[in-house]
């Protein structure tokens, strides 16, 4: 049994965010891309399908968020698991390939997907929070 932990608590995003910033601004890393992902049929996947389905369906997504535990990504899930954020430090929003990650959920057959790119910039001075 891995101990790892491979998806945090969306609401936590958000000061991870503000730490990570601070550790980049130090190394010299200035912009990352932030991808979020939202499911939108795991209603109708666990009505309609059965909740084995789904249950299978979120075991896949945890497999492939595991598989890319050696780059430079950090998840982030809601409770239901039907809303992720993903921070990615080895590429900017404006690169043209999708992260493996992302392809590889695309072939979740029973997935839905609405996925939305943003680059964000890392401010030379840190703001006072």
């Amino acid at each position: 049994l891995k101990s790892d932990l491979h998806v945090l608590n969306l609401n936590a995003c958000a000061d991870f965010a503000r730490r990570m910033e601070a550790m980049c601004r130090r190394d010299g890393i200035h912009a990352y891309r932030v991808i979020d992902i939202t499911i939108k049929n795991q209603d109708l996947i666990a009505e309609m399908l059965g909740e084995q389905v789904w249950q299978r369906a979120r075991l896949q997504i945890l497999a492939i968020f595991e598989e890319s535990i050696d780059q430079a990504l950090f998840h982030f899930a809601n409770h239901e698991f039907s809303d992720f954020r993903c921070i990615d430090l080895e590429h900017s929003a404006d690169s043209i390939e999708a992260p493996k990650f992302i392809q590889q959920l695309n072939k979740i057959s029973e997935l839905k997907l609405e996925i939305k790119y943003s680059q964000h910039m890392i401010s030379a001075v840190e703001s006072a929070a």
